[in-house]
């Protein structure tokens, strides 16, 4: 609805604290775009196999939107709430790519998606031996912080797991501005 009804380019209007500085893997899920992507339906805003539609939401909140080539790879969905062994390496090769581009947080519209990337990183470091701790947040978040929201009572950035310590900061710098 974003995209296609409000707009980008309405979206950079309400940006009064640009996320400058601030590096954002875009991650949209297998799911997000596939039932409507490039039909009528859906607007034909974007495509399912390479969207675009939040790297351009992200750079309109004023933050860098990092190359990242698992974007609309699967984390497992619900098989990883029931059976997580089965799916760690699907959630260790989205968030190693986070790593390698040097976001500072992955970005994604989908709950299950947050939530599985976010809440299996320290069960992936066990598996496979690594040390990832990179806050997965929703877009929504990024946009209330943008936007000057309060980073607590408006993004609720202290709910997540992993808290995203730059966002946090960009929210605070908007307060002493």
């Amino acid at each position: 609805m974003i995209v296609n009804d409000v707009g980008i380019d309405k979206v950079k209007e309400k940006v009064t604290n640009p996320l400058k500085g601030l590096k954002v893997a875009g991650y949209v899920g297998c799911q997000t775009v596939r039932p409507c992507a490039n039909t009528d339906g859906g607007g034909r805003y974007d495509t399912y196999d390479d969207p675009e539609f939040l790297n351009n939401f992200v750079e309109a909140c004023g933050a860098e939107a990092v190359e990242y080539d698992p974007k609309t790879s699967c984390c497992g969905g619900s098989v990883s709430v029931m059976s997580p062994d089965k799916t760690l390496h699907l959630i260790n090769k989205i968030v190693d790519a986070a790593v390698e581009v040097g976001a500072d947080v992955i970005a994604t519209p989908c709950p299950l998606c947050q939530t599985n990337v976010e809440m299996y990183q320290d069960a992936i470091n066990m598996k496979f031996g690594t040390n990832y701790k990179i806050p997965v947040v929703f877009y929504s978040q990024l946009m209330a912080v943008a936007f000057g929201m309060d980073a607590y009572k408006d993004a609720a950035l202290h709910q997540n797991t992993i808290r995203s310590d730059k966002l946090e900061q960009l929210a605070k710098e908007n307060k002493k501005g």
